[in-house]
């Protein structure tokens, strides 16, 4: 007959993980959710936004691990998306602003280049084949600058300051109207059939 050890009663019995990281590591064998993992996962959101794959290398767990602590923990659910919120709204106001102002890129321009041997010929193989081995040179590197987006300046201002920046309707004037029409009956009027 086997003897078992009894678990005492305010202990919980934590899930055994036998999955391996993306970068081939064992994940801890030990997997048990604590409350200070909140603070950790929404710190995490705000600062590197992430995949739920990076966030569960983060507690060294597995994705599916980390969903089943998200689908049991409304608190840790919680932080995990107050954290990727932040950085999305974050990251879209500032790229938003920058693409509304105007900014300065890096281009950089490469030229492919066959390798050669020694005595300056083409690369070839056993049978005499080029092999077609090349390499990237950098020809040239300038900085660009993209002007400023009107549409993207109007979406920002429309939503930053609503009550400045809100469009007016504008009314429509009947006899306008009319007029339009009349011109455009002239222009039949005067066009073959």
């Amino acid at each position: 007959m086997k003897r078992t050890k009894a678990v005492p009663p305010k202990m919980k019995r934590t899930k055994v993980c036998l999955h391996k990281s993306r970068a081939g590591r064992p994940k801890s064998a030990v997997i048990s959710y604590r409350r200070e993992y909140n603070r950790i996962a929404e710190t995490f959101g705000r600062h590197a936004g992430g995949t739920t794959a990076q966030l569960a290398d983060v507690f060294n767990i597995h994705h599916v691990t980390l969903k089943t602590w998200r689908d049991e923990h409304p608190s840790f659910n919680r932080a995990v998306q107050r954290g990727r919120d932040a950085w999305d709204n974050d990251e879209i106001e500032k790229s938003m602003a920058q693409r509304a102002k105007g900014f300065k890129q890096n281009e950089k321009k490469y030229k492919s280049i066959l390798l050669k041997d020694e005595d300056g010929n083409p690369l070839t193989d056993e049978d005499g084949n080029l092999t077609g081995e090349t390499k990237l040179i950098l020809t040239e590197m300038t900085v660009k600058e993209v002007g400023g987006d009107v549409s993207a300046g109007k979406f920002w201002l429309e939503r930053r300051d609503a009550a400045r920046w809100q469009l007016k309707e504008k009314a429509v004037d009947e006899s306008q109207e009319n007029n339009y029409d009349a011109i455009l009956s002239r222009l039949a009027d005067g066009l073959p059939d």
